[in-house]
């Protein structure tokens, strides 16, 4: 099934823009009984190939070909002749011959572990002890999503008038088990600064994490690809809604959801004092480093 998608206005610094460009990145996924196989980057069909493979391997370090080695390997047994090089060459890289093509693997990087986010910088800390942030935060997020979006097993359901955020928010504030189990004790207080619309919530966590609307895509797309399961999810929530001529705003509000985690945990990890500076010096240089 393929679809062309407009691109959000992708130079522009809104934040609704960025919102919409890092949601691209997230393919919907249907109900079981309704099950089809997509391209899981559904979202960006309309990217050349060579594009998406490097945005995917900035992010996360997922690959979309096989490493350079593998070529070679395959060039040396002779699965891959000189003839399908020179064809592939010829569409692809005019003026170039075989032997550019086979320099060119020689001295090709390896595919890097991709950009981190707070969680993943506090739990590689040397003094890091307990549970982890990163494991942590995926448990938390998805157990609230699966007792919110349960249509036909349990007999409870975290239901919100007001949507997705509103519920993980109100219920996060009432939870008393992360400050026992993380050792932050003044976690809750720190969650009630979170505003309580998603769009301003991730506003604030961009704040928080001292990244500027016009450069945070890389960061929001990251945050979805964390929870992607349950992205795909509301991704396929939108798109229903898309056809029925309707809204839906749940892909949106996760995103909140898990960036708003992210943000938390520059206050709430009590065990360091200088979360805040580790990530705000290692971001922008993750950045760079990927481009």
């Amino acid at each position: 099934m393929n679809r062309t998608v407009p691109d959000a206005a992708t130079d522009s610094p809104t934040l609704a823009a960025a919102i919409a460009t890092a949601s691209r990145i997230i393919a919907p996924t249907w109900p079981l009984d309704e099950q089809i196989a997509i391209n899981p980057w559904w979202g960006m069909i309309d990217r050349p190939f060579a594009e998406v493979a490097a945005l995917l391997h900035r992010l996360n370090g997922a690959p979309l070909a096989w490493p350079a080695q593998a070529y070679l390997a395959a060039w040396e047994s002779g699965e891959i002749t000189s003839s399908a090089v020179e064809r592939a060459l010829h569409e692809r890289c005019a003026g170039a011959g075989v032997t550019d093509a086979l320099a060119a693997l020689r001295t090709a990087p390896g595919c890097g572990p991709g950009l981190d986010l707070p969680s993943d910088l506090i739990d590689r800390q040397p003094d890091a002890a307990g549970p982890r942030w990163r494991e942590t935060i995926t448990q938390q997020v998805s157990q609230f999503c699966a007792s919110y979006f349960d249509a036909d097993q349990a007999d409870w359901h975290r239901r919100h008038p007001a949507g997705l955020f509103a519920g993980w928010r109100a219920a996060l504030l009432r939870d008393h088990a992360i400050e026992p189990l993380m050792h932050a004790p003044r976690f809750r207080a720190f969650a009630a600064q979170i505003p309580q619309d998603a769009e301003a919530a991730i506003d604030w966590a961009l704040k928080r994490l001292a990244v500027p609307v016009s450069e945070a895509v890389p960061l929001l797309m990251l945050s979805l690809l964390r929870i992607n399961g349950w992205a795909s999810w509301c991704a396929y929530r939108a798109w229903a809604a898309a056809r029925a001529g309707r809204e839906d705003r749940t892909l949106e509000e996760l995103l909140a959801i898990r960036i708003s985690w992210e943000a938390l945990l520059i206050d709430c990890d009590e065990s360091r004092t200088d979360t805040a500076e580790i990530w705000r010096d290692h971001w922008p240089k993750a950045l760079q480093a990927a481009a």
